[in-house]
């Protein structure tokens, strides 16, 4: 079994090493990448998930290909921006996965900027700068920003999904959320963090996080095998991180 942990907007793979712990706990391989414009990879224009979405079918391709042709369970964890990529990935490459998880995926990226400005210029003001942003921004990406729509996207999905956001964020509001949510097929879950921002789920509440997914992996993706061994050593770490907090990247 495999997943494949996808960061966010200018962040890196650095940023998942606890998160890749977890699943390595339950039996996974795991596959960690830069997204193109990002950490060690070649500087590259960053499209918030779209362009993107070529790197997340590349893993998938490439895990594919060391299994010689025969079937494996590969999951997606996508984190913002991953997210999004994600939900591109699935919708225009045909990736195929098992299922995705997707924590705090902004739900188109026009009213995702007009979030974000809402946080730094008084209300009335907000139109004014982002009309002008949003034309710019058609000529910064190469594509018409209606494109840049994960909620769209998500329609396509034929594989179980587990939505995860804070129920404060700023970014991407509770309502936007449901209603990103409601786009997407079923099988699916979706659970909010009280008092989480727009912010790593696992690092703000360990416990919500590891019920959630692990109740989620638990009915979606089995194991094949017995790992009665395999589960109690995870449910000992994760005591551990529950306690302790998560080991946070420098």
């Amino acid at each position: 079994r495999w997943v494949v942990l996808l960061h966010g907007y200018r962040s890196d793979r650095t940023v998942l090493q606890t998160r890749r712990r977890f699943f390595v706990r339950r039996g996974y391989h795991t596959l960690l990448l830069h997204f193109r414009g990002h950490g060690s990879s070649e500087a590259a224009r960053i499209s918030y998930g779209f362009s993107e979405r070529m790197d997340v079918k590349a893993a998938i391709d490439f895990i594919r290909s060391i299994h010689d042709g025969q079937p494996v369970q590969i999951g997606i964890d996508g984190v913002s921006m991953g997210a999004a990529a994600a939900a591109f990935a699935v919708s225009y490459e045909s990736i195929h996965p098992d299922w995705v998880i997707l924590e705090s995926c902004y739900d188109n990226i026009s009213r995702a900027l007009t979030n974000r400005l809402e946080k730094l210029v008084y209300g009335p003001f907000v139109p004014l700068i982002a009309r002008p942003l949003q034309f710019a921004g058609k000529h910064v990406f190469h594509l018409p920003l209606k494109a840049l729509n994960p909620t769209k996207a998500v329609e396509k999905i034929l594989c179980p999904v587990l939505v995860l956001a804070g129920d404060s964020e700023k970014v991407l509001k509770s309502a936007e959320v449901e209603k990103f949510y409601q786009s997407i097929p079923e099988p699916k879950r979706l659970v909010f963090f009280p008092g989480a921002t727009h912010e790593d789920l696992l690092m703000h509440d360990p416990r919500r996080f590891i019920k959630a997914v692990s109740d989620f992996l638990r009915e979606f993706s089995p194991s094949l095998e017995d790992n009665r061994k395999t589960s109690d050593e995870a449910t000992a770490m994760d005591n551990q991180l529950i306690l302790n907090g998560p080991a946070r990247p420098r």
